[in-house]
């Protein structure tokens, strides 16, 4: 049987190398300077995509003048990397914006525990890095 139309999207750090492969870098997240403004630094992805996460476990979470320090250290501590963002934001149900990026020295022991329902190379920021 024959389905010219389907496509599978496969996400690997590897090609296949099997016909009609194509293989799609993926960029980093855009990281704010340390010198940039409010507006600068909510333009940037990886606080975009910071900011979001966190309003999942905070609605009122938002970045302001007050925490835009705090949300540029972490973001740049973290490298943008998208689930490291992922678990930090999540540390705001019991964390301040301030307290994170106070704690991102042992950046692997802070960002563990993620969520159960992951595959265990997703739950923790130490994992991901051992997998890949």
């Amino acid at each position: 049987m024959e389905s010219p139309q389907l496509k599978i999207l496969v996400t690997s750090r590897e090609p296949l190398s099997i016909p009609g492969e194509a293989s799609l870098p993926v960029v980093s997240l855009s990281l704010p300077e340390s010198s940039e403004g409010l507006g600068a630094l909510r333009g940037t992805e990886a606080v975009q995509l910071f900011e979001e996460r966190a309003r999942a476990v905070r609605p009122d979470f938002e970045v302001t003048a007050d925490n835009a320090g705090a949300v540029g250290e972490i973001v740049r501590r973290l490298d943008g990397i998208p689930l490291a963002l992922e678990l930090a934001a999540a540390r705001l149900r019991i964390l301040g914006v301030d307290q994170i990026a106070d704690r991102l020295g042992d950046r692997f022991r802070l960002l563990s525990g993620g969520g159960r329902t992951s595959v265990p190379r997703q739950q923790t920021l130490q994992a991901a890095i051992d997998w890949s």
